[in-house]
């Protein structure tokens, strides 16, 4: 019987692969070069079951099977329908499609869609920062903070010279000049005394106001620095996201997958589910992240902020093998077979039925997964990862970055300095008006 075998190429005399399943050399002097991966070692094992030889027959336009724009079958199940093979052999996916014009014999893999992405590098250890001490506030904050220095100082001043409550009879002179507010302004600031207090209601309540805001302040800027030291491991990468969802909610990493004619377009064009057409809105406004091919689409992986969405069994594969750049994340979703198609007027697949349960009672097929789905690189474990779902921050967001108080959280011990400056120029007011009454007067 002849065999249908897919491997991804455009052109016939162009060395190609599907790797882990199909590897070849395929050149015009040797149109029947030495296939290996697991599907021809599978279908040696078959073949001596069965007793019988497969003869190779390369399909040409390196498709598994479409319906294209004339109505006709292209790729392997074009093949079977054309009677010029009798087995397509390939990593071929069971779909309702396809079972309706082909045969499929007993699947010899389940898997399911999971995402495959670049491994995230080590960050650095934020301990060894040399900025660690600003990293708590954010720029703004900062700012608001030496504005609000400058403020209450300026008010303090104010105060002192306008108000007849500040004055120093016996001296003849005010006692909160521009120098002294500064300075006792900075000084309650670090929690430290100065010889020079206010002596009127309206400055006594700015500096106890002022007082709260430095003492919210700094109990803040100490509890962040602790969290930041001790928070994070410096060994454990950040993960982008785990899941399909958490991929959707992420705009750094753009994600696709295979173009029309495979069962993954065809999932994600046909589910109703929301997180699927999340993605499938996102490829269709970005088209260029749907992909000619499989190596493509891991070729994007590997040089690019690119997210490839396949059969989770090729996946674990290609992050096994050199260069050891990328993982594989994401539940497996769409659960879908690996069979071989047949000629829907042959009997051939009921012979394939009986071989592959023979070979998954043997552990045969196990043995075959393992020789190719492994390989020499280590996919991350779970205890080695974080991901910025497990401290409730948006997804791929600066795990730094959101551990430093910006204005939203600071916006408390705003309202309540404002209140207090708003509060004591009232009572400044009043006491300039009960002084004049009395007949005070402050001397310039």
């Amino acid at each position: 019987m002849v065999v249908g075998l897919i491997y991804l190429c455009l052109a016939a005399d162009t060395p190609v692969k599907n790797e882990p399943f199909v590897a070849v050399g395929y050149s015009k002097e040797k149109p029947l070069a030495k296939f290996s991966g697991f599907i021809p070692d599978l279908l040696d094992r078959i073949s001596s079951i069965l007793n019988v030889t497969f003869v190779i027959n390369h399909v040409g336009d390196g498709k598994y099977g479409s319906i294209n724009e004339y109505g006709n079958w292209t790729g392997l199940i074009g093949e079977l329908k054309n009677n010029v093979s009798d087995i397509a052999a390939a990593p071929l996916t069971v779909t309702a499609e396809r079972a309706q014009h082909i045969h499929f014999s007993h699947p010899f893999i389940t898997t399911g869609l999971r995402i495959l992405i670049k491994k995230p590098e080590i960050s650095t250890p934020l301990r060894d920062d040399i900025f660690l001490v600003f990293t708590p506030f954010s720029i703004e904050i900062w700012l608001i903070v030496i504005l609000a220095i400058i403020g209450v100082s300026v008010q303090f001043f104010i105060i002192g010279r306008y108000n007849p409550e500040e004055l120093i009879e016996k001296k003849g002179h005010v006692n909160m000049t521009l120098t002294n507010s500064f300075f006792f302004t900075f000084s309650m600031l670090t929690w430290q005394g100065f010889s020079v207090t206010p002596k009127s209601h309206s400055a006594r309540i700015l500096a106890a106001f002022w007082w709260l805001f430095a003492f919210i302040t700094i109990i803040t800027y100490i509890a962040n620095v602790t969290a930041l030291l001790l928070t994070r491991s410096p060994s454990k990468p950040i993960v982008p996201f785990y899941t399909f969802e958490e991929m959707t909610k992420q705009n750094s990493i753009n994600y696709g997958f295979l173009k029309r004619g495979s069962s993954t377009a065809y999932h994600f064009k046909t589910s109703p589910y929301h997180t699927d057409k999340k993605i499938l809105d996102f490829v269709t406004k970005h088209p260029d992240f749907l992909v000619d091919s499989t190596a493509m689409g891991i070729g994007m992986v590997r040089t690019q902020n690119f997210a490839f969405i396949m059969e989770g069994a090729a996946a674990e594969s290609a992050a096994a093998h050199a260069p050891c750049n990328m993982m594989v994340v994401g539940e497996e979703k769409a659960k879908r077979h690996y069979a071989f198609a047949c000629r829907p007027d042959l009997d051939v697949c009921r012979d394939l039925d009986i071989a592959i349960l023979k070979l998954k009672e043997f552990g045969e097929i196990n043995k075959l997964l393992l020789k190719y789905l492994s390989g020499p690189c280590e996919n991350y474990k779970a205890d080695m990862l974080c991901s910025l779902s497990e401290y409730g921050l948006p997804l791929k967001t600066d795990i730094n970055a959101t551990k430093t108080i910006n204005l939203k959280r600071f916006a408390g011990p705003l309202i309540l300095l404002f209140l207090g400056m708003f509060l004591s120029l009232i009572v400044m007011f009043v006491e300039i008006y009960m002084s004049k009454r009395h007949g005070i007067v402050l001397i310039f």
